[in-house]
This record gives structure tokens, sequence and C-alpha cells, in this order.
């Protein structure tokens, strides 16, 4: 990969048309984190051919437009929830002065809530990104609207060092990444490097029948 350091010591990939700076500021350690997660999302929406997208915890806003920028020009959209009305309000602002809000629907408020509003396959893509939308019963939630053959994904750096070392990049993620690591429904597959990239596929069931969506 090849990188541009810009005069004020930002560090971006060329690849990333989305800049990080109405986001994250210049001395944010969180930024290189947040521009390699940017990477591996793109890579795996662009290998999966995923284009509806379920973000869980809108965050700063910034993987949000990356993956609707690289899902929109197929038609695709991403609904990103989070319980608060400020974060997803400060995204969205973010998301208009970029003119990056056009792929992007948003939820706001009780996760568990909106999730059980979403028919059954409505997401090829589920991501999740944020310690304080986990709940008990989400990853059932998530099994229930995300298609056959579609994938979750959660970042978990590797090491307590990683973690006590990662600034703003705090261990949001364990409670979720340990249950859909333990998921016997899905196949997981851990990718080392990548801040703990968890991604989890939802297979055909025994027998070969699978969702008419997953046929579309």
């Amino acid at each position: 990969m090849t990188w541009n350091v810009r005069p004020e010591g930002m560090v971006y990939p060329q690849s990333v048309q989305i800049p990080l700076d109405p986001f994250v500021s210049a001395s944010d350690s969180s930024a290189h984190q947040l521009l390699q997660a940017g990477q591996w999302l793109r890579l795996l929406l662009f290998v999966s051919g995923a284009k509806r997208i379920l973000e869980i915890g809108t965050g700063s806003g910034y993987l949000t437009a990356v993956m609707a920028q690289e899902v929109k020009a197929s038609g695709g959209w991403v609904f990103s929830v989070d319980p608060s009305q400020k974060t997803a309000a400060d995204a969205r602002q973010r998301w208009e002065s970029l003119d990056a809000d056009d792929a992007i629907q948003q939820g706001v408020g009780e996760v568990d809530a909106l999730l059980a509003q979403r028919l059954p396959d409505s997401f090829d893509c589920i991501v999740q990104n944020s310690h304080r939308c986990v709940l008990e019963n989400q990853l059932d939630h998530c099994l229930r609207v995300l298609r056959v053959g579609g994938f979750v994904a959660a970042f978990r750096p590797q090491t307590a060092e990683d973690w006590m070392g990662s600034g703003n990049w705090a261990p949001a993620n364990d409670a979720f990444v340990q249950r859909l690591a333990g998921c016997t429904a899905l196949e997981t597959l851990y990718v080392p490097g990548a801040e703990g990239l968890l991604v989890a596929r939802k297979p055909e069931p025994l027998g070969g029948v699978i969702s008419h969506e997953y046929l579309d």
C-alpha cells in the first residue's frame, strides 16, 4: 500500500477518498487504526459484493462514509444505527459537509428495537462498531436480518498491550466478538494484523436451501 503524508502530519492511503480531518483531530491516536479499518472494510465489501450494509454504532461517521463510498456506485447503501441523538447528528453534519450522505441512512434509538423492525434477510453485511450498542440478544437479531451468504464483521485489537496503547481505540467490541467467535451458526475467520478483524459468514442451510434474497 502506498501512503501520502500531508504537511500537517496526517497519513492517508492513496485509495481512500474520504478525508479524516472532519472526523478526527491530527493528534488523535486512533487515526491510523481508522484508516486500516476502512481499508479492510472496503476490501470485504468489494470481495463479497455486498450492497446493503448495517453498521451498529455510528461513531465519528468515518467508517460509515468509507463504506457508503464503496457501495453507492452499485446502488448500495449503509444503514447506520446508534442510540445517541448527538452522535447521529454530528456524523450527519460531517457527511453533508463532504457530500457523502447520499448513500447513508440513519436509525437513532434503542438498537434492539431498530433491528427488530427490519425484515429477515435485509442486509448483506453487518459491521459492529461500538461498545455502547452491544446487547445480550444482539447477535440473534443480526442472524435474523443477515441474508444467507452474508457477513458480520467486528474489530478487536489482538493483545492487552494493543488495548492499552491505542488511545481512543478501546476494546469496544470484546463482548460481541466473543459471542461472534463462539457462534456455531456462523463460519468465522480471524484476520491477524488487521486490528483484530473477525469476519463471520452465514452459511447455507444443510440441504442447500437458501433464501430468495441470496438468489437475487
